[in-house]
């Protein structure tokens, strides 16, 4: 049974062919990230000898409060911080930026990049670029149709809030998916291909 405030099956099959088409798009136009903001200026030799770092811009801030205040954090979705920073701990700086920005962002440690690998670094920083896709896509449709929100028209207003929440949730899971199904390996790509013509024989 289909709940009253739930999106119209035509609609959700309309948006998700919508937001399949700015996913593309949006893949060519969200480069991974080549910069990082790093909180510690003290130790920039030791940041720039990090295997994981190689090839990156590196941008060194000494005052988080400058930082939060002038808006530069907004540039950047990788910022380094050190364990012996006096200002702010990771969580703390982690937790001021989430309110300030709904986009993916990292806030990795000086140890904890310096025993990173360079291929879980750079699993970490695709999967980063995944959700700054997905939640751009959303932003997208949104300047688009002017809302996520579905609702039948004997719905009342105070229940648009919770549709438009489950319409971008169920969207995100859905546009996850796509990703993780055209992320797959050639060789499990060729492995299906074999199993689908094999039974044909």
């Amino acid at each position: 049974m289909v709940c009253a405030n739930s999106p119209l099956p035509s609609h959700l099959d309309s948006l998700k062919q919508e937001a399949i088409s700015y996913l593309h798009s949006l893949i060519d136009e969200t480069p991974q990230p080549f910069r990082i903001l790093i909180f510690d200026s003290n130790n920039k030799d030791s940041w720039k000898s990090i295997p994981a770092l190689q090839g990156f811009e590196f941008h060194f801030v000494n005052s988080a409060h400058y930082v939060l205040r002038s808006g530069i954090y907004q540039d950047y979705s990788l910022f380094g911080i050190s364990e012996n920073c006096s200002e702010i701990s990771q969580e703390d700086l982690k937790n001021l930026i989430s309110i300030r920005t709904s986009l993916p962002f990292l806030v990795l440690g000086f140890s904890q990049l310096e025993e990173m690998s360079t291929r879980h670094f750079e699993s970490l920083l695709a999967q980063q670029n995944s959700e700054n896709i997905i939640q751009q896509t959303l932003y997208r449709i949104e300047e688009v149709r002017g809302s996520l929100n579905f609702y039948r028209p004997h719905d009342y207003d105070g229940r648009q809030r919770g549709i438009n929440m489950e319409t971008q949730l169920m969207l995100k899971e859905f546009l996850r998916t796509h990703m993780q199904d055209k992320a797959k390996k050639p060789e499990e790509i060729l492995k299906e291909a074999i199993n689908l013509i094999r039974p044909q024989k």
